[in-house]
This record gives structure tokens, sequence and C-alpha cells, in this order.
């Protein structure tokens, strides 16, 4: 039977916000993450996958770490229970990267160390009362 490749869109696939009202030029957003139907990256057990989550600094251009989550042992559909929260600014755009890996160096944070599965890039912008979400994403080969 073949299998369909998967895509990253396909990995994150729970990205929910919760608008929290800070001043009239911006507010607090809060969000969670899951996944589900991440690759199995070892041979010879499942997968033990942590998100990292980066947020863009619109001055020099470079993503910073924000936070990271738990790690989750054996798993191929993890549902972290970390809030992550950004005060989004209204009038700018504001650019998150959340990127998953396997653990493979317990308490390491290296993230050279780890096996990548996959990133996904969220641009997040208000227009009409409305925040906008745009969504790209890049994954390691897997079938």
């Amino acid at each position: 039977m073949q299998q369909r490749k998967k895509n990253f869109h396909d990995i994150i696939g729970h990205f929910t916000m919760q608008p929290i009202r800070v001043d009239d030029l911006s507010e607090k957003v809060d969000f969670y993450l899951s996944c589900r139907g991440l690759p199995k990256m070892d041979i010879t057990s499942n997968t033990d996958p942590f998100c990292v989550v980066f947020v863009k600094d619109p001055h020099s251009q470079t993503y910073v770490e924000m936070g990271r989550t738990d790690v989750i042992m054996d798993t191929q559909n993890p549902d972290w229970t970390c809030q992550f929260v950004i005060d989004y600014r209204f009038e700018e755009v504001q650019n998150l990267r959340v990127e998953c890996y396997d653990e493979d160096a317990h308490g390491v944070r290296d993230l050279h160390r780890h096996e990548f599965i996959g990133r996904s890039d969220f641009t997040m912008s208000f227009r009409d009362n409305l925040m906008i979400i745009w969504h790209t994403s890049i994954c390691n080969s897997f079938v």
C-alpha cells in the first residue's frame, strides 16, 4: 500500500489563539500546540517530539527563540499543555516560526543534537477587526 507524503501543514494541526486586550495598540495572544501524524523518526522507538517557537525580530530580521514545549515520549500525536503568550502589536506584521524536533539527546538544548521533523511559519496581521494568520510550511523529507 502506497503512503502519501505528508506536509508540515498536516503535522502542526492545532494552533488556536485567544486575544486578551492590553491597550489600544496591542493585545496578548495565547496559543497551544499539537501535532497529528508525525513520522516515526527512530528505528527502535516511536517519536519523542517537542516544538520550539520563534518570533522574528523586526529590527534584526532574525528569529529569536520564544520558548519550547516539553518532550512527550513515544507519540506521533502530541498535545502539549504549554501555553505561549505573545504581545500582538496592531498595525504591524509579526512573524512566528514553529519548529518540531524528535529528541535524540535527553536534556540537551542544542537543536543540532536533535532530529528535525519540520517547520511552519506564521504571519500575523490585523484587518477589519479580524486577526489574519498566513501559514507556510517546510518539512523534512519523509514518506
